[in-house]
């Protein structure tokens, strides 16, 4: 458990380090794929507002942040969240709430049948229900893309994407996070290309409380709900 006023701290050092890092290496950016905006992460505060007071940290990885359709020419290269004064930020100024919705979705879903999500290899064993948390989102990718990942054809366009981060950001992201006290649960969200990364991820960093679910996104929750009707389906 960390306070959001800690950890917000902590997050940008963390997002600044890896936006300088990434802009050293002066990656070749496709106009077409990419307009140059990058976050690597965001934080949104527990529901209470009480932002000194510590709190459970989930974090989830999705693939990318978002989706912008303006295409610059050439793209350049910026950290996309920014404060009512133009400054760089980590704070969800968008305050994401149709994520946590889809999220305390899934974690009712999962309280309600967690033995099957656990055979289905869809979370581990132990995971503790709780009502407020401190939310960090971040992705494999930082880039924000023209288009929903998924229609980004062909695959190898994907595959470009991915390629101009090294994914070095998650794997110090956790080390940040066990410093500062730990996260309740890790949550990989979307498709099974993001599963997939997940798993190879959380068996590298061997996270011991993880679920696997459907895109944090109101698109997750009528996905959700579908599969709830699907008898062979495993999430419901």
């Amino acid at each position: 458990m960390n306070t959001y006023n800690t950890l917000v701290i902590a997050l940008e050092g963390f997002e600044a380090r890896h936006f300088t890092s990434l802009a050293s290496r002066s990656p070749t950016l496709n106009q077409e794929l990419v307009n140059g905006d990058v976050q690597f992460l965001c934080v949104q505060p527990p529901v209470d507002k009480d932002l000194g007071k510590p709190h459970h940290v989930i974090v989830a990885i999705g693939i990318n942040y978002f989706q912008l359709p303006d295409k610059v020419d050439p793209p350049v290269l910026k950290r996309h969240l920014a404060d009512s004064d133009g400054q760089p930020t980590v704070k969800d100024i968008y305050t994401k709430e149709d994520m946590r919705h889809p999220l305390n979705y899934t974690l009712e879903a999962h309280h309600r049948k967690a033995t099957r999500w656990t055979e289905g290899g869809f979370a581990s064993d132990h995971i503790c229900r709780f009502k407020d948390y401190i939310l960090v989102v971040t992705n494999f990718s930082p880039f924000i893309t023209r288009s929903r990942w998924l229609d980004i054809k062909p695959a190898a366009h994907r595959k470009k994407i991915l390629e101009l981060c090294n994914f070095c950001h998650l794997d110090d992201l956790v080390e940040l996070i066990d410093h500062h006290g730990g996260a309740e649960l890790w949550i990989g969200h979307g498709s099974a290309t993001v599963w997939n990364r997940f798993d190879a991820f959380r068996q590298r960093h061997d996270l011991q409380r993880w679920i696997k679910t459907y895109n944090l996104s109101g698109l997750g929750i009528i996905a959700m709900k579908r599969a709830k009707k699907d008898k062979r389906y495993r999430l419901h």
